[in-house]
């Protein structure tokens, strides 16, 4: 869901950042269509699907109920956009998302898995939002601002591969079990995924720079870049669960954690 939410909310920033809120039609139906399937998935996830609505009844306490509220009130006032072409509609559609992206975040800054509790992860969630979405608006309406766009792309994958040397920098030095156990997943069994992942990001990184130093028809480019992008999106997210280690029960004891 995070990852569809992420390329949403990029989607439809870019395209309504460059159309001026009335223009990029086919990019605000890409980003209505990627958060209402997003959704759809969601709710895949619960014992019981039909009672999805349930999950708002604790907006007070829950940062997983404010991202439900939050992304459904999001899809909404996407579709809206795409209906009315309204430039304050659009702006009211990022705010939300951009919210909602925050609730997702939050949702993993759990003590009980130090690896995850970092601004690293807001960070890598918002930059999945901007490694991506740029590059479909691009692919989308390749004539509309497509130099910065992908401007914004490249950065946002290059602020991946910080988040990515961080995190490596912190599972090296950090003595706690968990980083050390996240250290031996990341370098050793998942290392040729890693391998992958960081060179799908300087690839597309690479794509964008070529794309605009040539000046060529950049739809093509902008689609190239976008599914290198999101390649390394889809691997990066899948290790940012695979390599987390939890805390142990005494652990969570020693350290005060409750």
């Amino acid at each position: 869901m995070t990852l569809l939410t992420q390329l949403s909310l990029g989607v439809l920033a870019s395209t309504v950042v460059v159309g001026g809120g009335g223009g990029g039609g086919e990019g605000g139906a890409v980003a209505a269509g990627a958060g209402a399937l997003a959704l759809a998935v969601a709710t895949l996830h619960l014992g019981r699907p039909a009672a999805a609505w349930k999950a708002l009844r604790n907006l007070r306490r829950s940062w997983l109920s404010r991202e439900v509220a939050l992304f459904a009130a999001f899809s909404a006032a996407t579709f809206a956009y795409v209906g009315w072409r309204s430039a304050w509609l659009g702006g009211l559609a990022i705010l939300l998302g951009t919210a909602g992206v925050y609730a997702s975040g939050r949702l993993y800054l759990v003590p009980a898995r130090p690896v995850w509790n970092s601004p690293r992860t807001l960070v890598a969630f918002y930059a999945t939002a901007l490694s991506t979405g740029p590059l479909a608006a691009v692919a989308l309406a390749p004539s509309e601002g497509a130099g910065p766009l992908l401007g914004v792309a490249a950065a946002g994958c290059l602020l991946q591969l910080l988040v990515i040397q961080r995190l490596a920098a912190a599972a090296v030095l950090r003595p706690e079990r968990e980083y050390q156990l996240t250290a031996r997943l990341l370098f050793g069994h998942f290392r040729p995924l890693l391998v992958v992942r960081i060179a799908l990001a300087v690839a597309a990184v690479m794509v964008c720079g070529l794309a605009v130093v040539l000046g060529a028809p950049r739809a093509g480019w902008g689609a190239v870049a976008f599914v290198l992008a999101v390649g390394g999106e889809a691997i990066g997210r899948y290790l940012f669960f695979v390599t987390v280690t939890p805390m142990t029960a005494a652990r969570r004891f020693s350290s005060g954690t409750r």
